[in-house]
């Protein structure tokens, strides 16, 4: 992940990623590039699906 410079909400997807242990970047330098295409970090990031509840939630407002 790498932000988009001078954009507030790309800063606070890259700290939020940064929490959820995401290989992240603020520049696209060729050997940070390289390290991240050939290392075998994956993530596994499960989010509580909570759709009912958000309709739920929408409709009684």
């Amino acid at each position: 992940m790498v932000p988009i410079k001078s954009q507030f909400e790309q800063s606070c997807n890259y700290l939020a990623l940064k929490e959820l242990g995401v290989n992240r970047s603020e520049d696209l330098k060729v050997g940070k590039l390289k390290s991240w295409l050939y290392s075998n970090d994956i993530v596994d990031i499960s989010f509580k699906d909570e759709t009912d509840l958000l309709i739920e939630m929408v409709l009684n407002t």
